[in-house]
């Protein structure tokens, strides 16, 4: 994971628009992006994670829990990403530990769609 991020914060937009270059253009064509489309994209595989659990498939789970990170990166998710590497990094098959990272993760998603604007 990038020893430059910081888990505590949710989306960092100065981050973001520091990426694209300082474009307000191109900052609000990725909002609208993140919200029209990368949302979804990561609830949907928040509903494949919990589906992972129930088959416990640990492969597809760390698979999910890799493109969930990715998508986090490159939106300046710091938290989401925080926490879906360390699903993705997760070694014991406790249910509740990974069970627990997915209501970290389902509640984060649930913030980023209030804050992100």
């Amino acid at each position: 994971m990038n020893s430059n991020l910081n888990p505590e914060v949710h989306f960092d937009s100065e981050k973001l628009k520091n990426r694209i270059g300082n474009n307000d253009t191109l900052y609000q064509q990725f909002i609208t992006l993140i919200k029209k489309t990368l949302f979804g994209e990561i609830s949907n595989s928040v509903i494949e994670l919990e589906k992972c659990i129930v088959s416990e498939d640990l492969v597809q789970l760390r698979i999910v829990a890799h493109k969930i990170k990715g998508i986090s990166l490159s939106s300046s998710f710091n938290r989401l990403a925080y926490l879906s590497s360390s699903l993705e990094q997760e070694t014991t098959t406790n249910k509740e530990v990974i069970q627990h990272l997915l209501q970290d993760i389902t509640s984060e998603v649930i913030l980023l769609k209030e804050i992100v604007v």
